[in-house]
């Protein structure tokens, strides 16, 4: 897979994780590597971009313990439903 590969919405994955390295650009010469993410917008947000990096930042500083629970994807469209004032069927 490439930089450039090209998304194909009926197959995994719609969201990638790349580390890229560069080399000598540090202030002491040293390499330095970067994580790439990539989401094709179908299946990301404002919203979830933001829970996404607040967790990342979370798990890096040490603080996994922190994070809540996981909420399966229906639970979560249920609640939003419940709280936005909608119907379920």
């Amino acid at each position: 897979m490439t930089l450039l590969s090209l998304w194909i919405l009926a197959r995994a994955p719609l969201l990638r994780l790349q580390r890229v390295n560069v080399v000598g650009l540090s202030n002491d010469g040293h390499d330095l590597c970067y994580g790439l993410l990539t989401i094709h917008h179908v299946i990301s947000d404002h919203v979830s971009m933001d829970v996404m990096m607040s967790e990342a930042v979370q798990i890096l500083e040490g603080h996994e313990e922190a994070l809540q629970e996981p909420v399966a994807y229906r639970e979560f469209v249920a609640h939003s439903l419940d709280e936005a004032g909608g119907r379920r069927r």
